[in-house]
């Protein structure tokens, strides 16, 4: 500051010091001596912006995960946050940030969570990769595991629950898209399209059609109660 001769700033502008830049260009003499102007100047950093301008938002300060994170979920009163990390599903609350809850006993990251419409039951899915699928439902009023689902044989990427809470639905590294009856955990369909892994699914509101993304570059449009693409 103060001294534009010594600058390094000015030196790579004029080129004499390398690379010259801006790369693939230079500034034009009267931009060179505005910013030689101002070094001499002292190099002061410009004022305050006036109380008239809003401030930019401030983010939410971060969470405090020990694990690589592998999904995210707000809960449908948005008071809490849940987390999918390895072998564990965190609960934060929303309002002071803190760790409320945490549900154990996963085999691997938990790479997928969807809530039930009604908010009483947590799906997550998961597995060890290269050797099986894990889906797990946790019960929001008991804070038990209500079942485990393994028919994957690998990972587990994305769950959806039909809004009338009757179907679950999981998409594996496997290729596979599985049907599951929700209220006994029976396997009612498998589908198979993909010629690689399935990464996400989604359900129309309805819960009539799914659709599913691959690492085949294809989205597919499937008939939920028909099974078939």
């Amino acid at each position: 500051a103060g001294k534009s001769g010594e600058s390094r700033l000015v030196k790579y502008l004029l080129g004499t010091a390398q690379p010259k830049m801006p790369v693939g260009g230079s500034l034009k003499t009267t931009e060179i001596d505005l910013i030689k102007r101002w070094i001499d100047q002292g190099a002061r950093i410009d004022p305050s912006l006036p109380d008239t301008v809003a401030p930019p938002p401030i983010a939410m300060p971060m969470l405090d995960v020990s694990a690589p994170v592998h999904s995210l979920l707000f809960s449908p009163d948005s008071k809490s946050l849940v987390v999918g990390t390895y072998q564990q599903v965190l609960f934060f609350n929303m309002a002071n940030r803190t760790l409320e809850k945490v549900w154990t006993g996963h085999a691997d990251a938990v790479r997928a969570l969807t809530f039930t419409k009604d908010g009483k039951r947590l799906v997550a899915g998961g597995g060890t990769p290269g050797s099986a699928g894990e889906i797990r439902v946790l019960n929001l009023e008991t804070g038990k595991t209500e079942m485990t689902l393994g028919e994957h044989s690998d990972i587990v990427n994305s769950v959806v629950v039909t809004p009338n809470n009757k179907k679950l639905l999981s998409a594996s590294t496997d290729r596979s898209i599985r049907i599951w009856d929700f209220t006994n955990g029976k396997l009612l369909s498998t589908m198979r399209d993909h010629a690689d892994a399935v990464f996400s699914i989604s359900l129309t509101p309805d819960g009539k059609y799914l659709t599913s993304s691959s690492a085949d570059r294809s989205v597919k449009v499937w008939d939920v109660e028909a099974a078939r693409r």
